[in-house]
């Protein structure tokens, strides 16, 4: 039961590095890329990693550790992977998003995509849908990994790490709103035009 809860929490911490990643990859290439100084940068980073490691907080309190203390291991795992994968597609469909329309998944993206008659509006061809459903099942793969890895990491984490572990992310939310704050104050453009998608 132990080890299961440990592998949860290194499985929380690694999914939050990977979504974190795949929050940030939207601004590669981008031309706000360059107007970004090393406190935009720095402000940035520490905010897609925070924003991600609350969301997969979410994820793990909702779908994992309920069934753990159920002692339902196969359904916490199964749960809290399938739920990592699907946030981590959504970041990345995101980022397609914002190549194009140069804004993120909003309510107005998702009308279009719900509403009446979305052929009209998105042409999506089969060579496309066959590689949008590959490069999906990558990171549903990459997702599958990372609980593989945390399990074998569990094995040698004792409190001192675990304890390290959830001081980074502190530190992470601590060092993203002191930098926001800090850009607010004084108006600094660098870090306000840095944002993570989930802002």
């Amino acid at each position: 039961m132990i080890a299961l809860h440990k592998t949860g929490f290194v499985y929380y911490l690694l999914a939050s590095l990977y979504i974190g990643l795949l929050f940030s990859a939207y601004i590669i290439g981008d031309t706000v890329a360059s107007q970004i100084d090393g406190w935009g940068w720095l402000f940035f980073l520490t905010s897609c990693l925070s924003h991600a490691a609350l969301l997969v907080l979410v994820l793990y309190l909702v779908a994992f550790l309920p069934w753990a203390l159920l002692r339902l291991r196969r359904l916490a795992a199964t749960l809290f992977v399938v739920s990592v994968s699907v946030l981590g597609m959504l970041g990345f469909v995101n980022m397609q998003v914002y190549k194009i329309y140069r804004f993120h998944i909003n309510g107005f993206i998702l009308n279009m995509l719900i509403g009446p008659n979305p052929g009209d509006i998105f042409q999506f061809d089969g060579a496309l849908l066959r590689q949008e459903g590959l490069l999906l099942a990558v990171i549903a793969a990459i997702s599958v990994a990372l609980w593989v890895a945390a399990g074998r990491l569990a094995r040698h984490w004792g409190k001192k790490t675990c304890a390290w572990g959830t001081g980074t992310v502190a530190l992470l939310l601590l060092t993203a709103n002191s930098l926001h704050v800090y850009g607010a104050f004084v108006v600094k453009s660098s870090i306000s035009s840095s944002t993570c998608p989930t802002d």
